[in-house]
């Protein structure tokens, strides 16, 4: 049996209640290596993330791959490039004589696409970390590798992200002139909660993700009646004009 399942076997015994674990022992692959694993030129050290990726762009016969890589024993997070017979291509870690202190390589192999897409999204190399890449992994380990990287790649997040706005302005030009703060549920066509709304007296409104809490969108109505609505990144979503629901 492969060393880093193994290991990986044993934590989940011990934490059977974290879903990485299992992700990563579900969808992982035990990959060879060798001298020809290292054979081209080495890239920044400490930056295997970015340096996986960009020999992927590179190369556009090799897949982007990452998990963990056991030196001298020891399981650590990596990334790295498979070519098309399955072999390591490392342009990170330095093998030649010290070949052996690599145990071997074990990790999940990932769409050059959703690679590109998840990155861009997340701002940051690396596809595995909880909380530089909190906008991919959660939707990722929940619906499994496949799906996880179809959900990306299909724009359900952009389109989620817009019927939430659209949803948030309609709420608004329904809702009557504030006179005090409240706050209300919104629901989805499912019928499920999709978010929250407060409504303070300002003519500023907030809506809310239902599940974690965290600010979707924001809007403020205008004395013209207008609403402007913005995204979590500040960005402006929407801008509809007095009564029409349109965009001015």
């Amino acid at each position: 049996m492969n060393a880093i399942r193994e290991h990986l076997e044993v934590c989940q015994r011990a934490w059977p209640h974290m879903p990485m674990i299992k992700f990563l022992l579900d969808h992982g692959v035990e990959y060879r290596h060798g001298p020809g694993s290292f054979t081209g030129r080495r890239a920044e050290p400490k930056a295997c993330f970015q340096n996986a990726t960009l020999l992927m762009l590179e190369q556009p016969d090799l897949t982007y791959v990452e998990g963990k890589v056991s030196v001298y024993g020891l399981p650590i997070d990596h990334a790295w490039c498979v070519d098309p017979d399955g072999l390591v291509i490392d342009p990170t870690l330095v093998g030649d004589s010290d070949l052996s202190r690599l145990g071997g390589y074990f990790g999940i192999p990932f769409e050059r696409d959703y690679v590109l897409k998840a990155c861009k999204t997340n701002k940051v190399y690396g596809l595995l970390d909880g909380f530089y890449a909190r906008k991919t992994l959660p939707k990722l380990v929940e619906l499994g590798l496949k799906d996880g990287q179809a959900w990306l790649l299909s724009g359900k997040r952009r389109l989620k992200a817009a019927a939430a706005a659209l949803i948030f302005a309609a709420a608004l030009l329904g809702a009557p002139d504030p006179v005090s703060a409240q706050s209300r549920v919104i629901y989805g066509p499912d019928g499920r909660a999709v978010g929250n709304i407060h409504d303070n007296q300002r003519g500023e409104i907030t809506q809310y993700d239902a599940k974690t809490g965290r600010v979707e969108s924001r809007a403020t109505r205008h004395s013209d009646g207008s609403i402007t609505v913005y995204g979590e990144d500040g960005r402006v979503r929407e801008r509809i004009a007095p009564g029409s629901g349109r965009k001015p």
